[in-house]
C-alpha cells in the first residue's frame, strides 16, 4: 500500500505530532508499505491564499481553510495512494479514498481544562474549533487516538473513536545513560528538574516557575520567561537521552496532554516524571501513584511529590524504565499500526 500522511508541519517543526509522523513513516515502511508526508507548511500558496491564511488565523475557522488548501494540494496526486492518515482535521476535505483520522486530543477537552486561565471569548473560540474537529471525525472512516483518556472523554460526549494505540518510543535509543560529555557546555546544575516546551497555555508554565523557587530547574524552550530558570534551546535529538538521564526528574504539570511524548521518552531513559493526571497520567497513577498529582493547580502536592522522587531517584527511575518497557515499546506500537493500516485494504 501507498499511504499519505496529512498534517501541519514536517521536519521544519519539532513537536509531538511531527515526532509521531516521523515514527509512523518508519513503522509503515517496516511493514513493506510506502508512506509520504503532506504538510500544510510546505504548500506553495498564491498571494491571495497567503492573505486568506493570515486572516483566518484570527478566527476559530482557520482549520477549515488549512484543511481545504492541503486537500487541494493532495488532490493533484491522490490517485497514487491507497490510504490517507490525517492528523486531526487535515483530512476534512479529502474525498474518494479511505481515511484514518489521528485524534491527538479533543479541542473541547483542551479548552475546558484551561477555562479558568482564559477569557470567555477565547473559550468560545475553542468550542468553534471543536466543531471543525468533530466534522473531521465524522468524515473519516476510522478514528484512533493515542490516549485512553481521550477515548473516555470522547465516549462520554457521544463521539466515535474506534481504536486506542498509545505512542511508542525507541527503547534502544531512549535508555538510561551515564555518558554526559555532550552536555558539558551547558553547565547544568546538579539534580535539576527538567521541563520541555511551555508555550501553550495548557502547559502550565506558571507552575514550573513556582516550583523553580524550590528546586534547580532547566527548561527546554525558546521562550525565556523567568530569571530563576536555566533555558536550553535548539538541542539536537541525539543529546536528548543524555539530558533526560542527567535530570533528577521531568516535571510535566500540564492542564491537558494528548499523550505526552516527552514524558514517555524520559521514562524510557529511567527518569521519573512528576505530572498531572492527564495524557497517560491515569494509567501511570495506577502503577506508580507517587508520580501523579490530581490537580495541576496544587503547588504543595507537586512540591511534596518532587521532594519524594528526588530523595528516591534510583528506585523511581527503575520503576519508570519498566513502565516504559511495558507500555511504550516501538515494535509493539508499529505492529498495532500495521494491523490497523492493513485492515483498510480493499
Amino acid at each position: 500500500m501507498k499511504i499519505a500522511i496529512l498534517g501541519l508541519a514536517g521536519k521544519e517543526f519539532r513537536g509531538g505530532v511531527e515526532k509521531f509522523n516521523s515514527n509512523l513513516i518508519q513503522a509503515i515502511e517496516s511493514g513493506g508499505h510506502e508512506a509520504e508526508l503532506f504538510s500544510f507548511l510546505s504548500i506553495r500558496q498564491f498571494a491571495t491564499e497567503k492573505i486568506l491564511t493570515r486572516t483566518s488565523e484570527r478566527t476559530p475557522y482557520n482549520g477549515y481553510w488549512k484543511a481545504r488548501l492541503l486537500a487541494k494540494e493532495f488532490e493533484k496526486r491522490k490517485k497514487e495512494f491507497d490510504l490517507v492518515i490525517a492528523n486531526d482535521f487535515f483530512g476534512l476535505y479529502v474525498n474518494g479514498i479511505k481515511q484514518i483520522m489521528v485524534l491527538h486530543g479533543l479541542f473541547s477537552d483542551v479548552f475546558d481544562c484551561i477555562r479558568h486561565k482564559i477569557s470567555p471569548f477565547y473559550w468560545l473560540w475553542g468550542q468553534e474549533l471543536s466543531r471543525v474537529q468533530r466534522s473531521a471525525m465524522r468524515h473519516a472512516n476510522v478514528v484512533m487516538t493515542p490516549c485512553h483518556r481521550n477515548f473516555r472523554y470522547a465516549k462520554a460526549h457521544s463521539l466515535s473513536v474506534h481504536h486506542v494505540i498509545e505512542h511508542g518510543v525507541d527503547l534502544d535509543f531512549f535508555r538510561p545513560t551515564k555518558s554526559f560529555k555532550a552536555l558539558d557546555k551547558y553547565s547544568l546544575p546538579d539534580q535539576f528538574i527538567l521541563s520541555v516546551g511551555l508555550r501553550a497555555v495548557w502547559k502550565n508554565a506558571e507552575m514550573v516557575s513556582r516550583i523553580a523557587q524550590d528546586f534547580p530547574t532547566v527548561v527546554l524552550s525558546g521562550n525565556q520567561m523567568d530569571a530563576r530558570i536555566s533555558y536550553l534551546s535548539d538541542l539536537d535529538d541525539s543529546v536528548m537521552p543524555a539530558l533526560y538521564s542527567r535530570a533528577g526528574l521531568l516535571f510535566n504539570p500540564s492542564f491537558h496532554e494528548g499523550f505526552g511524548y516527552v514524558a514517555a521518552e524520559a521514562m524510557a531513559c529511567g527518569t521519573p516524571v512528576v505530572c498531572s493526571n492527564t495524557g497517560f497520567g491515569p494509567e501511570l497513577k495506577e502503577k506508580i501513584p507517587e508520580l501523579v498529582v490530581e490537580d495541576p493547580n496544587d503547588y504543595v502536592a507537586f512540591k511534596k511529590k518532587i521532594a519524594l522522587v528526588l530523595e528516591n531517584r534510583e528506585e523511581f527511575g527503575k520503576k519508570s524504565r519498566k513502565f516504559a518497557e511495558k507500555n511504550f515499546g516501538f515494535k509493539d506500537w508499529a505492529r498495532k499500526w500495521l494491523e490497523l493500516v492493513e485492515s483498510q485494504k480493499e
